[in-house]
């Protein structure tokens, strides 16, 4: 049976869990596969929580730089009335990217089905100092949680 060893990998500055087997690398803390950060790049996750109230996940610029997102997530409970809830992803080269949620009616645990999204090639910011933002409305009138996520990198 082969292990997984651990390799240093310069370009990305980081000890990583490599499977022997296919050289790729692992998620040490699940034993998945993940994709390093390019060269130079400095990894960025944000996220927040609410209820009834729009939200955004801001992947926040920097003078010069470029953003990159390469995911995220929308979860959250239903409300007084089921409605299509549209999640937008702003900033991007070629502009804004639309996703729709269908929110429940509020039952004892209803909740929307998670809207989980991954970037392989991550995408760019449609310039450098740019935010890249995933918005979500408010989800409505007796919606008690929700929750939006991003991922990305800034080099």
């Amino acid at each position: 049976m082969a292990y997984p060893t651990d390799i240093d990998n310069a370009s990305i500055g980081r000890t990583v869990l490599v499977d022997p087997t296919t050289g790729q690398p692992l998620n040490t803390a699940a034993g998945i596969p993940v994709d390093p950060l390019p060269a130079g790049a400095t990894a960025l996750s944000t996220g927040t929580v609410g209820a009834a109230t729009p939200m955004a996940a801001v992947l926040a610029a920097a003078s010069g730089k470029t953003n990159y997102i390469s995911g995220f997530q929308v979860t959250g409970m239903g409300a007084s009335t089921a409605v299509g809830a549209l999640v937008t992803v702003t900033g991007l080269l070629g502009g804004t990217m639309p996703y729709y949620v269908a929110v429940p009616v509020n039952t004892a645990l209803s909740g929307i089905t998670p809207l989980v999204v991954k970037y392989d090639p991550a995408l760019p910011a449609s310039a450098a100092s740019l935010n890249i933002q995933v918005n979500i409305p408010s989800f409505g009138s007796g919606n008690t949680a929700a929750a939006v996520s991003a991922q990305g990198y800034r080099r």
